[in-house]
């Protein structure tokens, strides 16, 4: 996954300009996602983080690679599918590579939140729904851009979703 914020607004006094490269692991059902991120915020020096989000507990947990340490967080934010949420609007198909031959086609959708100021724009392939795109817009932050490449159906463990070991002590 790749996503960042092309658009340097502050948000409750922070900066929003952030950068992410991660391996991320992602289970609906579960509500739950995994990742191992390089990420750089604002100015600040880049950090190599693993982050385990616990949607149904409302618990994430950070952990700092480099220095060994965790922090826990209540998560007061709500679980964002990276599939269409049955309330989005289907706006329309798109086709990466050659149309018929060796192309792939995407369906789009769309869905908005006018009480919260919140837009959700996604493309997955028509196929599978396997997740390409899930932008976010919020009146609060702004855009927030995320591309998934390297999509493996499936998680072969489910032991991903455990609580991370220096978070346990």
């Amino acid at each position: 996954m790749v996503s960042f914020d092309p658009n340097h607004r502050v948000y409750r006094n922070e900066s929003s300009d952030y950068y992410v490269h991660a391996h991320l692991a992602y289970d609906e059902e579960l509500q739950a996602k995994r990742s191992i991120e390089y990420a750089a915020v604002a100015n600040d020096k880049p950090q190599l983080l693993d982050i385990l989000e616990l949607f149904g507990e409302k618990r994430a947990y950070v952990v700092d690679i480099r220095a060994k340490t965790c922090k826990a967080y209540e998560i007061d934010y709500p679980f964002v599918p990276s599939t269409p949420p049955r309330f989005a609007n289907f706006t329309g198909y798109a086709t990466i590579g050659t149309a018929g031959i060796d192309g792939v086609d995407l369906a789009q959708y769309e869905a908005r939140d006018e009480k919260r100021g919140v837009a959700l724009y996604q493309s997955v392939t028509a196929r599978d729904c396997i997740p390409v795109r899930n932008d976010f817009f919020s009146e609060d932050t702004g855009f927030h851009y995320e591309q998934h490449t390297d999509v493996v159906l499936g998680i072969p463990d489910r032991t991903i979703f455990d609580v991370p070991e220096v978070c346990r002590k």
